[in-house]
């Protein structure tokens, strides 16, 4: 689909011949991020949580992208497994509410990893030494962030919102993308060792 659209701008000099591919590339992006994130809609819509998703992808984005973590072979394995994940929590989200103090057991773990292993680079997206030291400091300040907010929820309220639950199971998503990452890695570099 990106392909013709773009085909069709070259066609029509709307974009230069040359950047077919990058423009291809940057579209199909965005099909599968508006796809992405049709399905945690529609999923919420389901669940009768229409507006869910949104704390969720404010928690999970910015860790994700700061972070690193898992990125799926092709853009139809990357939307399954994001919304899978998302399908996953937003169906226990209430078993983690009765948990009490949860959301600092959520955070605590992200910035465990965050520590240990942030970012994870993916194999097409290596970064720079600097863009490294960057996104390492911001994601591990992301995830103090996150802690303190979770202390402060707890000495606040009783019981944690479900919305501010939520941006913490996003954040927590995006931490159990860094496990995943991680375990891919593994398995390739033990795969190349064999052959």
């Amino acid at each position: 689909m990106a392909s013709k659209v773009c085909s069709l701008f070259v066609k029509h000099d709307i974009i230069p011949t040359g950047k077919k591919a990058a423009y291809t590339y940057g579209l199909e992006l965005l099909i599968s991020d508006v796809v992405g994130i049709s399905c945690i809609i529609l999923i919420s819509i389901l669940y009768g949580q229409a507006y869910m998703w949104i704390p969720y992808l404010i928690g999970f984005v910015p860790m994700r992208i700061l972070g690193g973590g898992y990125h799926a072979k092709t853009h139809f394995s990357c939307i399954l497994f994001f919304s899978s994940f998302y399908l996953l929590f937003i169906s226990i989200k209430d078993i983690f509410q009765s948990v009490s103090h949860i959301e600092i057991f959520l955070c605590l773990f992200v910035l465990f990893l965050a520590l240990l292993f942030s970012p994870v680079e993916a194999e097409n997206k290596p970064l720079s030494g600097e863009s490294r030291k960057r996104n390492r400091r911001r994601s591990i300040g992301i995830a103090v962030f996150n802690l303190l907010l979770a202390f402060l929820s707890c000495l606040a309220f009783k019981h944690t919102s479900t919305h501010l639950l939520m941006y913490f199971v996003g954040t927590f998503s995006a931490g159990i993308s860094i496990i995943f990452a991680l375990l891919t890695q593994k398995n390739q570099n033990y795969t190349e060792e064999k052959l």
